[in-house]
């Protein structure tokens, strides 16, 4: 709560998934043939690719540009005011305290997107439909998503010797799976298998409904791997060499 960063993320996640939401909305009355005689929306795509979908899509921008600036502050807040050393002389271990920050950080995520659920309550209020099992399988996957961000985020912000860096390494990654994705369009091929695993295919994925094991998988074991590089760095008595071959 005293995280400023995440004010400031609170702040602009709702005008974000406002201008989203209301896109969404007018371009989904505009194919359902609002004062004209177009055929029903229901032939051309569902509440879920039409509506929810773009607003959750605010979201995806948040966990990208935002939320690692809020797990940067939280993670490194302690390192760079000294108070870490005091924490180590108790007896927590590194990855307890890894895993408090991350629940804290998912905590945080999870009353941001309370944003666009409202979006989701003014759709029900006009009339839309809202199908749970889809819902709930859009919340997952961006929650899903910010888990990743949080965790390249925490073990960026232990590995640099500054939060700046930090946030540099952490948008170097994201932008980095950008470009996979965009070779991918281009050359396909083993590229466009590598793409299918980055954060904004599978993202995508779970704004279509869709729920693949093996993507699931492959991203808890990248939050985990991320936590636990971020716990193995947090131990300031031991040497950067044991530490980097832990």
């Amino acid at each position: 709560m005293a995280s400023r960063a995440w004010w400031v993320m609170l702040l602009l996640i709702g005008p974000l998934v406002g201008v989203s939401f209301i896109n969404a909305v007018r371009t989904y009355a505009e194919a359902s043939g609002l004062n004209g005689t177009a055929v029903g929306v229901g032939e051309a795509f569902s509440p879920l690719v039409g509506v929810l979908a773009p607003t959750f899509s605010a979201c995806e921008l948040a966990a990208a540009f935002l939320l690692p600036f809020v797990a940067i502050r939280v993670v490194a807040g302690d390192k760079q005011s000294g108070a870490l050393k005091i924490e180590a002389q108790h007896p927590m271990p590194a990855f307890a305290r890894v895993g408090a920050k991350a629940l804290v950080l998912a905590a945080a995520w999870l009353i941001a997107i309370a944003a666009p659920l409202i979006g989701v309550a003014l759709w029900r209020s006009y009339g839309g439909t809202v199908y749970a099992p889809e819902l709930i399988t859009l919340v997952f996957g961006h929650v899903l998503n910010a888990g990743l961000t949080i965790a390249l985020a925490s073990a960026a912000a232990v590995i640099a010797d500054h939060p700046s860096t930090a946030a540099i390494l952490t948008l170097g990654v994201t932008v980095g799976t950008w470009v996979v994705n965009f070779v991918a369009a281009v050359h396909g091929g083993i590229w466009e298998r590598i793409a299918g695993y980055t954060p904004t295919a599978a993202v995508d994925q779970f704004q279509h409904g869709l729920v693949r094991l093996d993507v699931v998988f492959i991203a808890l074991t990248l939050v985990l791997a991320g936590l636990g590089v971020a716990a193995i760095w947090l131990r300031l008595g031991a040497p950067v060499s044991q530490r980097a071959t832990a």
